[in-house]
């Protein structure tokens, strides 16, 4: 198969894509030019914290992924175009060879590409020009976004149709309402009852305030109180809060730190006599903000604090001019942000063609599509043994 034609097609699509360089480096050598990088991450056409290098890099450094590197397109005046992390493995069993992967984990839900909003269509059709053979994943991809337009646009130049998998919608607040215009309408007279009751219950045990925490001390300050909430919770009890882990909790810390001295950073929480109950931590980036972690005190689960904070944060996103929208970072069905936030998008993983035989990409697709549902049938199973252990 004449892979060269490939290219000539996808340059016929985005005449722009003539004089890019797409290219596979180590960590090191993009981390050689920091001011670059960020460059782009504020150019980026979809904004992604998670791959902004003061999240990046304190993440490859403690969570150490195997053949990790950096994907990258430049034009030809050596102008950074495109960035992705990615990583080569096996996309399921194993059965049918590597293929390289975007790199997103449990830490970093959302795995599209830092691309220049002013050359999304060449950028993205440079960063598909077939190469190692097999497929090209994008997981935990914002479909609907314009990189997630672009790849499935240009994709099927290539000679056969991406592949999308675990396709679902997440929870997103994005209204042009004001907060009481949209408590009125999009909060059903039942949720406002319970956050009036919620609150009243609370103040019982002390004065109940409001903090929003955006300056670097602050955000420290505000961060360690979340971990140690955390901790105290459900997820300490498992072992999967970040305090549970020395490596994870310098890498998340380091990673707020950095961040926050960009004013990227706000941490909400409901307290008690200045104690918190609740705390939400997001990541802001291009206008956009994400609810990266949330913890409530156990003691007062029943007044439901991570609700009420939630209903906090959306009051100041829906009355700050500066934010355009908030992504939840969401599993589809969350039970409590689903409910609070209306607005859905599209997320997904997405298989492109990456050079070689057509009929390997198609297997590889094949063996990640049997790979994911294994994995939900898997989830499934243990969510109802549970259930019903816990009903006895």
């Amino acid at each position: 198969m004449d892979w060269a034609c490939d290219r000539t097609a996808i340059e016929a699509l985005a005449p722009g894509l003539q004089g890019l360089a797409c290219e596979t480096v180590p960590v090191a050598a993009a981390a050689a030019d920091l001011a670059v990088w960020r460059d782009l991450a504020d150019r980026a056409a979809d904004p992604n914290p998670f791959f902004r290098p003061e999240f990046l890099l304190p993440a490859i450094a403690a969570l150490l992924p195997k053949r990790i590197a950096i994907r990258r397109v430049r034009d030809g005046a050596g102008r950074l175009l495109a960035l992705a992390p990615v990583v080569r493995g096996s996309l399921g069993f194993g059965v049918f060879g590597a293929s390289w992967s975007v790199w997103a984990h449990p830490y970093a839900p959302l795995g599209t590409p830092l691309v220049d909003r002013d050359a999304v269509e060449a950028a993205v059709a440079a960063l598909l020009v077939p190469g190692s053979g097999g497929a090209l994943a994008f997981p935990e991809l914002g479909l609907d976004g314009p990189v997630g337009a672009a790849l499935r646009r240009h994709a099927p130049v290539l000679g056969v149709a991406p592949v999308a998998l675990n396709v679902h919608r997440r929870a997103l607040l994005d209204s042009p309402l004001s907060a009481e215009a949209y408590r009125q309408t999009v909060l059903s007279p039942c949720r406002r009852r319970n956050e009036r009751r919620f609150l009243r219950r609370l103040a019982r045990h002390g004065a109940v305030t409001f903090t929003t925490a955006t300056e670097p001390d602050a955000v420290a300050a505000a961060f360690a109180e979340f971990l140690e909430l955390e901790a105290s919770g459900w997820k300490g009890d498992k072992g999967t809060a970040l305090a549970c882990d020395p490596g994870i909790t310098g890498f998340a810390q380091e990673a707020v730190a950095g961040l926050a001295e960009k004013g990227r950073v706000r941490i909400d929480a409901y307290r008690i006599d200045g104690n918190p109950v609740g705390i939400v931590v997001s990541l802001a980036d291009g206008g956009d903000v994400f609810t990266w972690k949330m913890a409530h005190d156990m003691e007062f689960a029943a007044q439901s604090p991570g609700f009420l904070t939630l209903l906090g944060l959306t009051e100041a996103v829906l009355d700050d001019v500066y934010v355009n929208r908030i992504d939840s970072l969401a599993d589809a069905g969350h039970p409590i942000v689903d409910h609070i936030w209306h607005e859905r998008r599209t997320i997904g993983t997405l298989l492109v063609p990456a050079g070689g035989s057509r009929t390997r990409f198609r297997l590889a697709a094949a063996e990640a599509g049997a790979y994911q549902r294994s994995r939900a049938l898997a989830k499934g199973l243990v969510g109802t043994v549970r259930r019903r252990l816990n009903g006895r």
